[in-house]
């Protein structure tokens, strides 16, 4: 048998198989049904505890609750804002969005979270693809979205964040006007409804629109706390865009859950602020892609700030480097190391790497969760052994319901048997972790041998000059593509490119040995913390 990752402590709960949206998955038995029953659990149980900090302010659960009711009733009476209905927002790391988002959850009605990097013309058409009549945002993102707003034909009605504009810019009203008090009428929805719409970032074409419903929420929420072990005494620190499906369903909707304490720290990530927050707040928890763990061990402050509170650390995006996990053990012994692997269309976790396997298997995705289900498929679907690359398919009550307004895409995302595609290369080995290879569509061919970046990168990971790396295949008018790597050196060292390949000619296949090497002073990154890949080719 497999083994599964352990949960904190006692045994797994009881699980059974159910039907859902056609699939047949395993499911926790015991549960609650949607988002709604375990906030009211929280507000009930620690009405006076904090449950969100943000730059000196600070709102109880019941204030927090008081605040969400309020903007509920006044969409419903506003906008009679019904059961299913989408209410974008678009703002970063602020307490409004986590107001709006509790609110909306009240309604029964859908959130759309929208990325603050895109440009007015992007956002126009999610926001109009997601059909929203009512978006929350800021001064400044309503700046360039104002432009698009005749084409919005559902879109009734825009509430602008800031003191710049007291009444709100032209055909907007302020924030304020949402918490003029009141409470919304009770509604029904079932653990089937939809919460969230989560737009995946897309390189070509409209992104598409995930639909997750309670019921995948709620298995998430379970997930995350049956193997971190995470309790009501736990304060995260969220650094990560909330607007993601990582800070969505890891840290907000999971601390509200757990009856924790979430501190917000406003976007872009910067590692000072970060330390300062976590010695100040007592942060037990924390979130983060690779980068931001090394942006925090190279930081000046990082030996100086006390984070002994510190209990928690996960990571996801990709494996946290060793030298990273070692760093951190001898700054803060007592922090145990997650990490995850997962995708918007998985409600954030598929897979864990517990923290007894963080330097025995680096660079594993950890093995499934207790209610996930991983299968590796070749080019025809048709199930492969161990050890070998295919796709990786997944199975379990996670897995989002369907693409927004796009059955073509949802019939090509799943196998029978409710299995999955990833679009993600990866090998399962003997003992059942998972290894994520590359991405299917970022896979090389050269000349006709097939080259995964992930396992370049790794190999030029392990050179002590290099910080950071992203492998990409370069066109090529007579291999078809060849190896590059952008390479990013550490804190007062000289990359030397041709010792660089060198080096990796040590360690690889000489047609796997970069052909081009490019030092820069950073990677490009979206605001998730994820190298974007496509600004790297051709250059």
């Amino acid at each position: 048998m497999r083994p599964e990752p352990s949960v904190a402590s006692g045994p797994l709960p009881e699980r059974t198989r159910e039907t859902h949206y056609g699939r047949a998955v395993l499911t926790y038995a015991r549960r609650p049904r949607h988002f709604n029953e375990v906030l009211r659990r929280s507000v009930e149980t620690f009405p006076e505890k904090t449950a969100l900090v943000f730059e000196g302010q600070r709102w109880s659960y019941r204030h927090l609750w008081e605040e969400a009711c309020s903007l509920a009733a006044v969409l419903q009476e506003d906008y009679a804002f019904d059961v299913g209905e989408r209410l974008a927002v678009l703002t970063g790391n602020l307490p409004e969005f986590v107001i709006a988002a509790v609110g909306c959850s009240l309604l029964g009605g859908v959130l759309v979270p929208l990325n603050t990097r895109l440009r007015g013309p992007e956002l126009g058409a999610l926001l109009a693809h997601s059909g929203s009549r009512v978006l929350i945002t800021t001064t400044e993102h309503w700046e360039q979205l104002a432009p698009e707003r005749a084409a919005l034909k559902e879109l009734q009605g825009v509430f602008v964040i800031g003191d710049e504009h007291p009444q709100g810019p032209a055909g907007t009203r302020p924030w304020r006007d949402l918490l003029r008090g009141g409470h919304p009428r009770p509604v029904e929805i079932g653990e089937d409804s939809p919460v969230y719409l989560c737009y995946t970032s897309g390189t070509t074409g409209l992104p598409k629109g995930v639909i997750c419903t309670h019921f995948n929420l709620i298995h998430t929420l379970l997930n995350y706390e049956l193997v971190k072990g995470l309790s009501a005494d736990d304060i995260t620190l969220l650094g990560v865009p909330i607007f993601h499906i990582t800070g969505l369903a890891a840290q907000f909707a999971q601390f509200l859950y757990q009856g924790g304490t979430l501190v917000l720290q406003r976007l872009p990530f910067r590692p000072g602020p970060a330390l300062e927050l976590i010695e100040r707040e007592r942060v037990t928890h924390f979130f983060g892609v690779p980068t931001m763990y090394i942006m925090l061990m190279n930081h000046s402050d990082f030996r100086q700030r006390d984070s002994s509170s510190l209990r928690l650390a996960a990571s996801g995006g990709a494996p946290l480097p060793p030298d990273v996990v070692r760093s951190w053990t001898q700054k803060a012994p007592q922090v145990r190391f997650f990490n995850f692997y997962g995708l918007t269309e998985t409600t954030s976790p598929a897979t864990c790497l517990p923290d007894r396997y963080k330097l025995e298997r680096p660079g594993s995705a950890g093995l499934p969760l207790p209610v996930s289900e991983l299968l590796v498929v070749g080019d025809n679907h048709e199930p492969l052994p161990p050890g070998t690359v295919g796709e990786l398919a997944i199975c379990g009550p996670m897995v989002f319901k369907e693409y927004w307004r796009n059955p073509e895409a949802t019939q090509a995302a799943f196998l029978d048997g409710g299995w999955f595609l990833t679009g993600d290369m990866a090998r399962l080995d003997e003992d059942g972790f998972v290894h994520i290879v590359d991405r299917k569509k970022d896979m090389m061919n050269r000349a006709g041998e097939k080259i995964y970046c992930a396992e370049v990168e790794n190999v030029l990971y392990g050179h002590p000059a290099v910080l950071e790396v992203a492998v990409v295949g370069q066109a090529d008018p007579f291999y078809g593509e060849i190896v590059k790597a952008v390479v990013v050196p550490r804190p007062g060292q000289v990359l030397d490119t041709e010792e660089l390949r060198t080096f990796a000619a040590q360690h690889l296949a000489s047609f796997k040995v970069p052909a081009l090497i490019e030092v820069r002073d950073e990677l490009p990154r979206n605001p998730g913390g994820k190298v974007m890949k496509q600004l790297l080719r051709g250059r």
